[in-house]
């Protein structure tokens, strides 16, 4: 059944592809959503003596292109030939000849007069050239109406060649074609800022002349442009039909939905998708309805494997260019062409500036910022003075015996000299009567843990060494490392504290044990997440212990490798960098290079470089790591599931969900068996797992994890600790992915005035929820109520971050888009 609208649809869609070519009609009507309006059209065209089965349509062509075909002059304009004709209408070279003497192009129009929808795009394409002044977009020069009253725009006339031409002919390198690209998206960024987008951008709107024999991009044809804010944004969405080219087509462009800036991101990525692979990113053969699934389903090829199976040809230039080049620009390409435009770059100027990124060989910053959890816990957790972690770790699991046997040897390798100590005599004593025998076979009792017995043995330290304070010293130390890596964070630091009391009353505060123990405290501090308070301690650990133990000590090693460790996790990457470098020395000199030290300060300095944004060294790193891990005997347990678990973050933070995926999971096994539920690390890794299971497209199961994770660490933790807010935040954040926008709204609605509470009205987190919570607010539809929060939360951007960070020109864009729905919404409902 057909009604006057689908009637209405069919007229002004013929009459917009009439003026077209074939190749272009055929892409607009493989776009279209309704198989009857493309039927119902396609017969129109059929039997229209314009185009189709014309039989003296080719003479007809040929005739239009000749000189007297064309009007003699257009107001003081001289009219040489026709240069083209498109869909939004033909373009003539003309001559101007007062005031001065240049070539121009005049642009007409001549179905404005009778379609609404054109006369509106031709209109608004006058002004938002008007509103543009940048030398890579063709300037406007005059308008006007021709004598028979057809609306005309005069331009400036760019002699040059379109961009996919010109980079062949020239054979450019693909860091030339970059180079000319990051251009073009600086004036499409200026564009944008007026207001402007252009929604049509491919190389063919694109074209190159040489200034001084460098290549000047210039962008033409605003034809199909829209508003981002103003001049009745609805207007330009014709009919519902789509408007763009297919193969440079943003996926919410198929069917004629409303677009914002990114989609002129999309378009960029596509345009520089095919200047490098040689091809654009989707296919446009086949049937219409392929096509359509193509453009809104299909993942493009990395394009550094379609331009390595290209046959050799003499305009593509073969480049000895890195691996990690090719990575990073597959990367950045991949972020640009993403289906859902929440993943893409906000902004044209964020993409911009990867590429330049790229360019100058620095970090991109392509991985979409989350707050995902790593595993640096593990890394930052088991140094040398710790090193009694592990092993009581893995009695819980292997036996009471392998305990004991640990933490006398963990005691040993913390010993100034070979020979023990009377002291040193005393600690091994006690770890076997006391440990040891409480759960020897002949003792009554149930089934004993390691943490049953190291509360049984700290009942007796007090009594049975009060009058040795340096032996109750050191078994306090080492209890208090053990209690630490059981969860137990009351006990151990209570343990801690005890044994630096005591070393610094009864051995001096230049003691060697006594740095011993400030290192441990300082440790501690950054492992229980009090970042500040662990930064200071650590500083000052690290500069006590160069100076009283000496670069050789394992405590100065562990101090070095836990301050880079709290100055990643805090997220200076590029400082952390340096430390840990320094650290991973240290390590390399101190205990051999294939020991489990060296692997967990290797793993902390692959996150730094992760968060700095080199993820290929990274994982470089990561896997040499686990590879070795995976070789040695003896090898703590914590040290494979921290690998483990950082690999498959690092993937997932570079969009590799799937690489990612055997190792996050490997990880959360090792730990379900490792950890008992109160311990905070398996809930971590639980946590790793959500993230991935949502990005996968699992984003009921995703929350439902994440939903456990919140239960446990706030049991744990407390529900204002910084790990409890991160958690519900990723909650909210798997509900949004799986468009249950009500409950993240809510969610994120109550965790706000929570997590300002906690964390301070300035804190990344803070805003970041605000600017969440309006994310979410916006793709529900309730752009009146996202409005105030996107508003502030920019604002506080701009104000802790400043103007050019990544997260404030998301946060600015939002807002720019915020508005442009508000006031098209508006507009829809009379203005009220």
């Amino acid at each position: 059944m057909t009604t006057p609208d689908f009637h209405k649809q069919a007229s002004d869609l013929f009459l917009e592809l009439r003026e077209m070519n074939e190749q272009e009609r055929s892409g607009r009507l493989a776009a279209l959503d309704s198989r009857e309006l493309r039927r119902e059209v396609e017969e129109l065209l059929a039997n229209d003596v314009h185009t189709g089965t014309d039989p003296d349509a080719a003479a007809e062509e040929e005739r239009a292109q000749r000189p007297d075909d064309v009007p003699a002059a257009i107001g003081p304009y001289k009219v040489l030939r026709r240069l083209g004709r498109g869909g939004s209408g033909f373009v003539l070279l003309a001559e101007q000849e007062r005031p001065i003497h240049r070539l121009v192009a005049i642009k007409v129009v001549p179905y404005a007069a009778i379609n609404p929808d054109a006369a509106t795009r031709f209109e608004f394409e006058r002004r938002a050239l008007e509103r543009t002044e940048h030398p890579n977009i063709a300037k406007i020069l005059d308008a006007g109406r021709t004598a028979d009253g057809l609306p005309y725009l005069v331009i400036e006339y760019v002699e040059g060649v379109p961009l996919s031409q010109y980079c062949r002919a020239n054979r450019l390198s693909v860091r030339e074609c970059i180079g000319l690209v990051v251009e073009i998206a600086d004036a499409v960024q200026h564009a944008h800022q007026r207001g402007v987008i252009h929604r049509d951008l491919k190389p063919a709107n694109i074209l190159v002349s040489e200034t001084s024999g460098r290549p000047t991009p210039r962008i033409l044809d605003f034809g199909i442009a829209k508003p981002t804010q103003s001049f009745g944004a609805d207007a330009l969405v014709t009919s519902g039909v789509p408007i763009g080219t297919p193969a440079y087509m943003a996926p919410e462009q198929t069917g004629g939905r409303a677009t914002d800036t990114r989609a002129d991101v999309y378009a960029l990525g596509a345009v520089l998708y095919s200047l490098v692979a040689g091809r654009p990113p989707i296919d446009t053969s086949g049937e219409p309805v392929e096509l359509l699934a193509r453009i809104r389903d299909q993942v493009p090829p990395a394009a550094s494997r379609v331009r390595g199976a290209m046959n050799p040809q003499p305009d593509v230039p073969r480049e000895a260019l890195p691996r990690s080049f090719w990575h990073d620009l597959d990367l950045i390409l991949g972020k640009t062409l993403e289906k859902d435009p929440a993943r893409r770059y906000e902004t044209v100027a964020a993409f911009a500036e990867d590429l330049r990124r790229l360019l100058r060989r620095e970090a991109i910053a392509a991985h979409p910022p989350t707050f995902r959890y790593r595993a640096s816990r593990f890394a930052q957790r088991h140094r040398a003075l710790v090193a009694t972690v592990s092993v009581v770790s893995a009695a819980a699991v292997l036996g009471i015996g392998g305990l004991t046997a640990g933490l006398i040897e963990a005691h040993r390798q913390r010993a100034e000299a070979k020979v023990q100590s009377e002291a040193q005599q005393e600690v091994i004593t006690f770890l076997r009567e006391d440990l040891l025998g409480a759960a020897s076979p002949t003792r009554e009792g149930e089934k004993i843990t390691a943490a049953d017995l190291l509360q049984q043995a700290s009942e007796r330290v007090g009594t049975k060494f009060e009058n040795r304070p340096l032996v109750a010293a050191a078994i306090h130390f080492t209890l208090g490392t053990a209690f630490a890596d059981l969860g137990e964070f009351g006990p151990a630091e209570r343990h801690l504290d005890l044994s630096l009391d005591l070393r610094r009353k009864y051995a001096g505060v230049n003691a060697p044990d006594t740095v011993r123990s400030e290192v441990a405290k300082a440790s501690f501090l950054a492992r229980s997440e009090r970042y500040e308070l662990a930064e200071t301690a650590l500083r000052a650990a690290v500069e006590r212990a160069r100076a009283i133990l000496g670069v050789d000590d394992p405590a100065y090693c562990a101090a070095l490798t836990d301050l880079g460790g709290v100055v990643f996790t805090v997220g200076r990457g590029k400082e952390a960098i340096g430390i840990l470098k320094e650290a991973l020395t240290v390590a390399i000199r101190v205990h051999g290079d294939r020991s489990p030290r060296v692997l967990e300060t290797t793993s902390n300095l692959a996150q730094a470089y992760d968060m700095a944004g080199d993820a290929p060294k990274s994982l470089e790193l990561l896997h040499e790591s686990l590879r070795i891990a995976e070789s040695l005997k003896g090898v703590p347990r914590l040290t494979l599931i921290g690998l483990n678990n950082n690999i498959g973050a690092t993937y997932q933070g570079m969009n590799r969900d799937e690489e990612a995926a055997p190792y996050l999971r490997r990880a959360s096994e090792l730990a379900a068996e490792w950890f008992s539920v109160d311990n905070p690390d398996r809930w971590v890794l639980q946590a790793n797992l959500a993230s991935l299971e949502a990005e996968l497209g699992n984003a009921d199961r995703g929350a439902e994890l994440y939903a456990e994770v919140v239960q446990h660490l706030s049991r744990i933790m407390g529900p204002s600790s910084l790990p409890v807010m991160r958690a519900r935040h990723m909650h909210a954040n798997a509900l949004w992915i799986g468009r249950r926008f009500e409950q993240a709204a809510a969610e994120f609605t109550t965790l706000l005035p929570e997590i300002r509470e906690a964390l301070g009205a300035e804190n990344y987190l803070t805003i970041q929820t605000r600017a969440s919570l309006a994310r979410v607010l916006f793709d529900a539809g309730q752009f009146e109520q996202a409005l105030p929060h996107i508003e502030q939360a920019a604002a506080e951007f701009v104000a802790t971050l400043g103007e050019s960070h990544p997260r404030t020109q998301t946060a600015q864009q939002l807002l720019r888009n915020t508005r442009m729905r508000l006031e098209a919404s508006r507009a829809d409902h009379g203005g009220s």
